[in-house]
């Protein structure tokens, strides 16, 4: 299989919802910028992969990602995209400052490998579900915001519900607590986005026990020793 074309294709794609996060507390994000790569070959096949980033979490930019991209594509075309491993550490070389060009590629290197096996990726890799259940976030917002927001993705068909947090534990509690009252038969997650100390992380899961499914990334990402201590002594998996 060879790779004759590859279109790179920056987007910036409005939000229905503004997305509030603890990295994004003040305005929310009313917009993301993301990446589309688009792949031809010789023998008709064409793949997608998307580079998707978050400035606040991964330094990224629109235009960074962008050029790195595009240097990928000039690369990939002397590529044999079904030498995966190979393919992907070359473009490696490429996507150090860029890691998401880099899971752009990944995506649609794998989706040519199920293409030219004439399968879904899914069963190629051993898959056997046709569905799965997925998590949807619930922004930053105060309790009677965050019942509102829960309920409306209730009633879209979410049965998990990912709540945002990190900036107040106490708050985060609350909120925690009126969702569970409010949809006591939907599973419930708190991502903390690293805003609690050791203390604040233990003190939640204990005040939470038997309401959350889990407790995401409580501690800084770079306190692995804390992030053991918190998983050690924690009554709810994190």
């Amino acid at each position: 299989m060879q790779i004759t074309h590859v279109e790179v294709s920056p987007m910036e794609l409005g939000l229905r919802v503004p997305y509030r996060t603890a990295y994004h507390a003040e305005a929310g994000v009313e917009s993301v910028g993301v990446v589309f790569i688009r792949i031809e070959t010789r023998q008709g096949d064409v793949a997608w992969g998307c580079a998707a980033f978050d400035p606040a979490i991964t330094g990224e930019t629109l235009e960074g990602v962008t050029r790195v991209c595009q240097a990928c594509a000039r690369r990939a075309r002397d590529l044999n995209p079904l030498n995966i491993e190979h393919a992907l550490t070359e473009l490696g070389r490429l996507t150090t400052e860029a890691p998401s060009a880099q899971c752009a590629f990944d995506i649609a290197l794998h989706d040519l490998l199920g293409l030219n096996a004439g399968m879904p990726l899914y069963r190629f890799l051993g898959g056997y579900r046709h569905r799965i259940q997925t998590s949807i976030a619930i922004n930053l917002g105060s309790v009677r915001e965050t019942v509102e927001m829960a309920r409306a993705r209730a009633a879209q068909g979410f049965r998990i519900l990912k709540i945002k947090g990190g900036l107040s534990p106490e708050e985060d509690v609350r909120r925690v607590r009126a969702v569970h009252r409010a949809l006591p038969e939907l599973t419930i997650r708190l991502d903390a986005d690293q805003g609690y100390t050791i203390q604040q992380a233990l003190e939640i899961a204990r005040a939470l026990e038997g309401r959350l499914e889990m407790l995401e990334q409580p501690t800084p990402a770079a306190d692995l020793d804390g992030l053991a201590e918190v998983t050690e002594h924690s009554p709810i998996p994190i």
